[in-house]
């Protein structure tokens, strides 16, 4: 597990990158907000691609839009032939620019 996040690429640094996903794996998990002091839902996505690279972000829009994914071509572990291309973009928010991935593939 360790050995994953640290090799793992930030979304953030692979804008544009066209990513053809093997695998995903989310990993939930709580953390205290040290403004608030109240617990926070926090999830770090991994995509792992064809050619073994990891890639890793904390974004829960992307997190969201691979649940949709999910719902249309079913849960990852792909053949090659099934495999979901994604493209790595930065949305427009209210307030700040945000990551997320459009399939384009």
């Amino acid at each position: 597990w360790a050995e994953l996040h640290t090799r793992a690429k930030p979304w953030n640094d692979c804008v544009a990158s066209k990513i053809t996903s093997a695998d995903v794996i989310i990993h939930p998990y709580d953390k205290d907000n040290e403004d608030t002091a109240e617990m926070e839902y926090v999830v770090l996505t991994y995509m792992i691609d064809t050619n073994g690279e990891a890639y890793v972000t904390s974004s829960k829009s992307v997190y969201y839009t691979l649940q949709n994914i999910f719902k249309v071509f079913g849960l990852p572990h792909w053949e090659e032939d099934e495999a979901v291309t994604v493209q790595v973009v930065k949305k427009k928010g209210l307030q700040f620019n945000y990551t997320d991935i459009n399939v384009i593939g």
